[in-house]
């Protein structure tokens, strides 16, 4: 049954509990259960809204850092705090990458063109230096939380 729930969450996660429950014939405190342990267990990690920038006055950005050196978790910390304390840029991803010419890829959204600037900063103040801004051309964007482990 485990799922059967997660395939209806992934599929809507705003849908009501209780359209869940009716579909798959089980009772609305069942199904609640069953996603409040894929929540706890790891199995759900959390839920994003597909945001179109345009709708909001907000410009998309890829950015693309290159930074051998630069931990993972450093960059994220980095991000998470600049987020929590100016709350003008989110995050809907920030990947390390593998292959390719950059170390890092994150996609950026704000409505503040200040806001991008500071956050330049604080990256070369943080001994970030390649990096660049690249426009995104896409209509919708996922937006959701950077988990901070």
């Amino acid at each position: 049954m485990k799922h059967e729930v997660l395939n209806e969450l992934m599929e809507n996660p705003a849908r009501p509990l209780s359209e869940i429950a009716r579909k798959l014939g089980k009772s609305r405190a069942y199904v609640g259960k069953v996603r409040q342990k894929m929540e706890q267990d790891g199995t759900i990690l959390g839920y994003s809204t597909a945001v179109n920038p345009k709708a909001i006055g907000a410009q998309c950005f890829h950015l693309r850092i290159t930074a051998p050196d630069l931990e993972a978790e450093k960059l994220k910390r980095l991000a998470i705090g600049f987020q929590r304390v100016h709350q003008c840029l989110q995050f809907s991803s920030l990947d390390h990458v593998l292959h390719g010419e950059f170390d890092f890829l994150a996609t950026v959204m704000t409505t503040d063109a200040e806001c991008l600037c500071r956050f330049k900063k604080m990256l070369l103040e943080n001994g970030v230096e390649g990096f660049e801004f690249v426009p995104v051309s896409k209509s919708l964007i996922k937006f959701g939380h950077i988990n901070s482990h």
